[in-house]
């Protein structure tokens, strides 16, 4: 077996294997500035064989993008993004390179990425951009859809669980080994199939259940995030599990009674 931990982004990059991209997420967040740029021109490489998976780097492209010390990063972060289902609400980074970087070559790479999206010169486009840049009220649709993404990039994915998911947080990692060992199978952030562009933080396809973890209690945008998800899954009706920091204190008993409701017993 391969050990990847001890190789740099370069030689990650030549393996042409998903497994490694977790291993160059890392490297786009805690690395020196040229494994940073070299992570993410690996990452632009598996692109065109892995896409879905590289897309779980879009976070940590987006951060490197911030780096104003590190211009040749933001360059193959662009790049690399201008390869991957980009959301249109972060847009509003790109077109800041885009009018202001001071290097030529990003700021043609920013156009490069925005001339992908055929929406850019229309209002609805322009109205997402210039919302999140000052902080205006959004119609409901938009909200839904800039709240949730805003916290998946800020809350990037970096703890594996045991059966590969890669996890936000240490009580999403209890979750999802609690479902593995009893043999509950699961999806971790599978996009709801509603109108709204969410995601949920668990799915079991048995009962067509759906649960979210509710951590961050202090944070006020976590919990505007927190009721606009919740008024998304009553207004479609769908099957939820809500658990909170009390509950995995004690997810033996309480789980199992929470899927019982659901008809899904646990072995």
């Amino acid at each position: 077996m391969i050990d990847f931990s001890n190789m740099p982004p370069y030689e990650l990059g030549l393996t042409c294997r998903e497994d490694v991209i977790p291993f160059l997420i890392n490297f786009l967040k805690k690395g020196s500035a040229n494994e940073r740029r070299l992570a993410a021109s690996a990452v632009g490489k598996l692109a065109t064989h892995f896409k879905d998976a590289c897309n779980q780097a879009i976070p940590a492209l987006l951060s490197c993008l911030e780096l104003s010390d590190q211009p040749q990063t933001r360059q193959y972060a662009l790049k690399t993004l201008s390869k991957l289902d980009l959301p249109i609400e972060s847009l509003h980074i790109i077109r800041k390179i885009q009018e202001s970087d001071q290097k030529q070559y990003n700021r043609d790479a920013a156009t490069a990425v925005l001339s992908k999206f055929p929406m850019d010169n229309s209002s609805t486009l322009k109205t997402i951009v210039n919302t999140i840049t000052d902080g205006s009220n959004l119609d409901d649709e938009v909200l839904h859809e800039s709240v949730d993404f805003s916290f998946r990039i800020k809350y990037p994915p970096i703890l594996r669980t045991i059966d590969g998911h890669m996890v936000r947080s240490r009580a999403e990692l209890l979750i999802d080994n609690w479902l593995y060992y009893s043999g509950i199978i699961h999806a971790y952030e599978k996009q709801v199939p509603v109108k709204e562009d969410l995601f949920c933080d668990f799915y079991l396809p048995k009962g067509d259940v759906y649960m979210e973890y509710w951590g961050l209690e202090k944070n006020e945008n976590y919990q505007k995030r927190k009721e606009i998800k919740r008024q998304i899954y009553s207004k479609y009706n769908l099957n939820l599990i809500e658990l909170t920091d009390e509950h995995i204190k004690y997810l033996d008993d309480c789980l199992p009674k929470f899927l019982l409701k659901y008809d899904i017993s646990v072995l």
